[in-house]
């Protein structure tokens, strides 16, 4: 499932991965208080890249269909089986999002990414982009 294009993943980003897959799914609550589960896969990218590019920091990963309602979500959006996670920061706007977005779309040590969606672009992993809209503030990242 490679998703193209440019972006650097070494041996070192991947070493952390067995160990949360060996964890299983991750308890967490979303912003609202409601309790859901992450994948193994989601609590992987929310650690590692920090450490990439620090300007960025994880926000949304799991949400209730109620907090899913509130943010404007759609009602197939991948936070609602704790698919997917959201970065935000000072780095959005600039090259560390854009080092994010070409990073996570060669499916970055094979975790099953199946949609990057930045500014007004959607990728998919067929390679293939469709228009977004409400992500001028931040990258998604959907398996």
């Amino acid at each position: 499932g490679n998703i193209t294009s440019g972006g650097n993943t070494t041996t070192e980003d991947c070493s952390s991965l067995p160990d949360f897959v060996s964890r299983g799914r991750v308890s967490v609550r979303d912003n609202i208080g409601n309790q859901g589960t992450v994948s193994p896969q989601i609590a992987w990218l929310a650690s590692i890249v920090p450490k990439k590019w620090p300007s960025l920091y994880p926000s949304s990963t799991y949400r209730s269909a109620e907090r899913n309602s509130q943010v404007g979500g759609s009602a197939t959006s991948r936070h609602l089986a704790g698919e997917a996670i959201d970065f935000f920061g000072s780095g959005i706007g600039g090259p560390d999002a854009n080092a994010l977005v070409a990073w996570a779309r060669q499916d970055v040590c094979g975790i099953g990414i199946s949609q990057v969606i930045y500014q007004k672009t959607g990728y998919n992993k067929s390679g293939s982009t469709f228009n977004a809209t409400g992500h001028d503030d931040h990258v998604h990242i959907g398996r």
